[in-house]
């Protein structure tokens, strides 16, 4: 793999050093196009963008890109008396972002996600052309859920963010 996104800087600090194989794996669909999104988010909250435009929605892949792991210990230590935000963290994940296992089918990230954001809040996706997609409707056949939950996420949620239903 010779073409490596991101800043230079970055990538030598975090994902160099295992081989130019592995190095562009964990810079890009390894982790690196997980946790910059996720970060990313988290700065469009913390720089007051949905306090400004509180009906923005935004999609989170890959089940919210590492940041919804962390939900708890942002309310911890970014309470609105620090940031200065009308409201904690995890309420703008709540109203605000929805997420897709993009690919990353595994039902403890989904249960996770659900208990983080609702059943409304999650989207079925793939990871097309990333991860082979040969079990993509197994997952969705398969998941623990509710025949309307399971419509919820396969596309009832979609149709009501994109307004397409």
């Amino acid at each position: 793999m010779r073409w490596r996104p991101g800043l230079e800087n970055v990538r030598k600090a975090y994902y160099a050093g295992f081989g130019e194989d592995v190095d562009a794996i964990l810079a890009t669909y390894g982790l690196g196009w997980h946790l910059e999104p996720g970060v990313q988010v988290l700065r469009m909250m913390l720089a007051g963008i949905f306090d400004r435009f509180p009906t923005l929605k935004v999609i989170s892949g890959h089940w919210g890109e590492v940041a919804p792991y962390f939900i708890g210990r942002f309310d911890q230590s970014l309470p609105p008396s620090k940031t200065g935000l009308a409201k904690k963290i995890s309420e703008y994940y709540r109203n605000n972002v929805w997420v897709s296992p993009s690919g990353m089918y595994d039902y403890d990230n989904l249960e996770f996600c659900i208990r983080k954001f609702g059943i409304d809040h999650i989207l079925f996706s793939t990871d097309f052309p990333y991860i082979r997609q040969t079990d993509a409707a197994a997952f969705i056949k398969n998941a623990p859920l509710s025949p309307i939950d399971r419509e919820k996420i396969a596309h009832i949620n979609a149709e009501k963010l994109l307004k397409i239903g």
